[in-house]
């Protein structure tokens, strides 16, 4: 998968990136085909850079696949939104 670059973001995307805290979590909604997956990416790329540990979530096994095979992901973890959920819950108690 090849992320389009930052340039071709559309305003309300661009202003999502710029808006969101950079020492949090953000949930992103929408309907498919609206960049979710390309914002958080982005999102990511500029937080691993940073030096802060990333992980991107997914909502299924397919799109962590396709996202994580990413060339400019390769340093944020990708996972699973069901696995990451259970792996906290099993921490926790």
């Amino acid at each position: 998968m090849k992320l389009p670059p930052f340039s071709m973001l559309d305003i309300d995307q661009r202003k999502l990136y710029a808006e969101a805290p950079i020492d949090g979590a953000i949930l992103i909604t929408g309907p498919p085909g609206t960049g979710k997956t390309v914002i958080a990416a982005h999102r990511a790329i500029k937080l691993s850079s940073l030096g802060k540990p990333v992980v991107l979530g997914m909502f299924n096994k397919v799109l962590r696949r396709y996202t994580s095979h990413a060339e400019q992901l390769n340093s944020v973890k990708v996972v699973n939104m069901d696995r990451w959920i259970r792996s906290w819950y099993q921490s926790g108690f």
